[in-house]
């Protein structure tokens, strides 16, 4: 009697941390990467740059890390601009505005892209590019 009252606590102590360590506010399973989360506002856009790794990552503190790389395929050096977008769940913008970013790109360079949201309700992000010239 007693070794099957163990074994019924047992496994429901191990049923019981099955679910594994908490998620931070925010956590989305939705895997990544996303294309649709890249926005090139020029169509010649299409030719000259590559967009590789678009990542969704959380912080310790629950906190949406947008990440993402460009990779320069034009014949000369690239003047982009770059505006990081994050979005709560139902896909409104939950930070003030967003601020465009001077990227200069050389041929065949890459530009590792990374910002971090600074509240814990966006949920998701959009990167839109253009050319600085436009």
């Amino acid at each position: 009697m007693k070794t099957t009252a163990l074994i019924a606590i047992a496994a429901a102590l191990l049923v019981g941390c099955s679910s594994g360590p908490i998620r931070p506010h925010g956590f989305d399973d939705t895997p990544a990467p996303r294309r649709d989360r890249v926005l090139l506002l020029q169509s010649d856009l299409r030719s000259q740059i590559r967009v590789d790794d678009i990542v969704a990552e959380w912080t310790p503190d629950g906190r949406l890390v947008a990440k993402l790389k460009i990779q320069n395929h034009a014949d000369a050096p690239l003047h982009l601009m770059l505006k990081t977008v994050f979005l709560d769940r139902n896909g409104n913008r939950v930070e003030g505005a967003a601020v465009w970013e001077h990227v200069l790109l050389a041929n065949g360079a890459t530009h590792p892209h990374q910002l971090e949201a600074l509240s814990r309700d966006a949920y998701d992000f959009t990167v839109q590019i253009r050319s600085e010239d436009s």
